[in-house]
């Protein structure tokens, strides 16, 4: 079962790094921003993080 996904960003792709998300934070992240029409583009983890804490 997969319980993390790494995600990156271009500045980090080119400096080889990037963070963990759970796969909690990034279905919450995305029912949030289904559910929010102000939501829009690729969202980087702080802002994936916020929008978990949306949805309980």
């Amino acid at each position: 079962m997969v319980e993390s996904v790494r995600v990156m960003d271009n500045s980090q792709a080119a400096r080889s790094e990037c963070a963990e998300v759970t796969v909690s934070t990034l279905s919450k992240a995305i029912v949030a921003a289904l559910e929010d029409e102000s939501v829009a583009g690729v969202q980087r983890f702080p802002e994936m993080e916020e929008l978990e804490t949306r949805i309980d």
